[in-house]
């Protein structure tokens, strides 16, 4: 659960599994911080629907620009006594059935590529690798394909995630790595329930 960030964040969450697990982590959140005021580097991003890339984009750019508008910043700073080079992560929430398995490269292209070229000195491209103080991290869930009747279609979204990331230049890449969990693990078959604490 996220109660202090040391990092400015962006939850995004796509479709109805997203948002679920983002509002999950907003109420655990809240929750824990027993109604102390909000003041830390976090906000949300809940898309419903099919997401529309640029839309999605757009959105994820005007937080980041709130995220890390200069009083905001300044003011987590000196409660931190941090210093250092301007981070920021966007988790990206989502499970890849339907329209949102459809757009969701468009989607990551879409946020990495506004992110980098309209925030670029903030995030210098040469900076890579652990480097890059922008991580796009989409956090992914999925059934099964062996046991799923769109399960070629699965198959074919990861792999073309993967090769799509792969064939990104480093110093036009936000996302280092996918993270994929699937309803059927190693010991046994996971529930909506049980994929939404993950």
């Amino acid at each position: 659960m996220i109660t202090a960030p040391e990092v400015p964040s962006i939850l995004v969450g796509l479709g109805a599994f997203g948002v679920k697990v983002v509002r999950r982590v907003l109420d655990e959140r809240a929750e824990a911080l027993g109604g102390a005021p909000d003041e830390d580097l976090l906000s949300a991003i809940l898309v419903e629907r099919a997401p529309r890339p640029e839309a999605v984009a757009g959105r994820v750019l005007d937080e980041a620009r709130a995220l890390l508008a200069h009083p905001r910043l300044v003011r987590a700073r000196d409660r931190r006594s941090a210093e250092g080079l301007t981070r920021l992560h966007v988790f990206v929430v989502a499970s890849l059935e339907g329209e949102v398995r459809e757009a969701l490269g468009d989607t990551l292209a879409q946020m990495e590529r506004r992110l980098l070229r309209e925030l670029s000195p903030i995030f210098e491209s040469f900076r890579t690798g652990a480097e890059r103080n922008l991580v796009v991290l989409p956090l992914l869930a999925m059934p099964h394909p062996a046991a799923h009747p769109e399960g070629e279609a699965l198959v074919r979204a990861v792999r073309g995630l993967s090769r799509q990331l792969a064939e990104r230049p480093a110093r036009a890449r936000a996302v280092p790595q996918l993270f994929l969990i699937e309803d059927v693990a190693e010991f046994s078959v996971l529930g909506d329930a049980e994929l939404t604490q993950c």
